[in-house]
């Protein structure tokens, strides 16, 4: 092999490495379709990404402080249900996040919340409080 072949190897398998560092130690990291739990000590998130909201399901305390966190290339507008009007769970509408951007909010209504990315209504996710 070349050196060139070599080193082009090895930086990708730095770069690999890396990223999954990055995934195994990653807080409140969940795979999409999955559940998380916080028991209300310390603040959650929700994470945004091209492919929707990690963790579908987040399960809190009311008044629990929850990080949202737009790591997509789009922008995100953070929004409860009932798309377009947003009524069901006021407390959860928050403005748009841009990329790379973070919100947070505090939910007191305890029950299950539906929300969504206004700007695209088909990646949903559920906020579960107890």
């Amino acid at each position: 092999m070349s050196k060139k072949v070599l080193i082009a190897v090895a930086v990708l398998a730095v770069l690999g490495a890396a990223i999954g560092l990055y995934f195994v130690t990653r807080p409140n990291a969940s795979a999409p379709g999955s559940t998380a739990t916080n028991n209300g000590s310390v603040a959650d998130e929700i994470v945004y990404t091209d492919n929707g909201f990690q963790p579908n399901v987040l399960k809190v305390k009311a008044d629990t402080a929850i990080r949202v966190v737009n790591q997509s290339s789009s922008p995100l507008q953070f929004s409860s249900e009932d798309h377009p009007t947003h009524l069901k769970d006021t407390e959860l509408n928050m403005g748009v996040i841009q990329p790379g951007g973070e919100g947070s909010l505090k939910v007191t209504k305890t029950g299950t919340h539906g929300y969504h990315n206004h700007l695209k209504p088909n990646d949903k996710g559920t906020l579960e409080v107890e």
